[in-house]
């Protein structure tokens, strides 16, 4: 029972690892100087790049400092795009960003006056769509949006316009994408919709910011880990036959 018991720990102390990955960081950005790339990565931000104070979502551990503002109209509106290069061919890499929804987003339905809608925050990776979901910080006014996430904060007054319907949320993003055939990755965030920003308004109405993107690359637990596993079994075997 001895042998069977500490078996049964080994091997389970081994699926724990086996089953491990480790995040190996590509890039970083928290828009106040700290700028990394891993070795062999090139490229950053260009686009929309304007940064100011994040103001009252400072309160929130994954905001600091400043952010990317945008505050552009359009449909799509211009976008803040990060260019990596130096990636493996076809890597897949981990997306992490903090997202602030400021002011008045009416999501992907507004009864008391459609046209405002829909209002869409976007993720494009190399021209393909990997992230599109409507936003709104009017639920009381019965907006209705399709991201179904968890919120870091959620309608509340978080800076930025003051007054009735100026609300704010926030959300921690996570996503995947692959770089192309030549190890390039261009990731492109923006706002779209029919109902996106009043024309004329710049910004006022409503607008978004990003903080502390990071980039990173999975990389899965060595082969000599399940050489170890495999090791535990023979090691079981063999005490089995010895005892025979």
């Amino acid at each position: 029972m001895k042998t069977f018991l500490s078996l049964t720990f080994a091997l389970s102390l081994f699926a724990g690892v086996a089953n491990t990955s480790y995040a190996s960081l590509i890039y970083s950005n928290d828009f106040d100087g700290g700028e990394s790339f891993a070795t062999g990565i090139s490229g950053g931000f260009s686009g929309v790049v304007t940064t100011e104070s994040v103001q009252g979502f400072g309160a929130l551990a994954e905001f600091g400092g400043s952010f990317i503002r945008n505050t552009l109209d359009g449909d799509p509106a211009p976008a803040s795009i990060l260019s990596l290069s130096g990636l493996s061919a076809f890597q897949t890499v981990g997306l992490q960003f903090s997202l602030a929804i400021i002011d008045s987003w009416d999501g992907s339905s507004f009864p008391p006056n459609p046209s405002q809608a829909p209002d869409f925050f976007n993720v494009d990776a190399n021209g393909s769509s990997i992230f599109m979901e409507s936003f709104t910080n009017l639920t009381d006014l019965g907006g209705v949006q399709s991201y179904t996430g968890d919120a870091l904060a959620s309608e509340v007054h978080l800076g930025f316009t003051n007054g009735v319907n100026r609300q704010d949320s926030a959300y921690l993003i996570n996503l995947s994408a692959s770089a192309d055939s030549m190890g390039n990755l261009v990731l492109s965030y923006f706002a779209s919709g029919s109902g996106w920003v009043s024309p004329g308004t710049n910004g006022t109405d409503e607008s978004w910011g990003i903080d502390n993107v990071t980039v990173v690359s999975t990389v899965p637990v060595p082969a000599a880990a399940w050489l170890f596993g495999s090791a535990l079994i023979g090691m079981f075997g063999f005490t089995r036959r010895k005892k025979t």
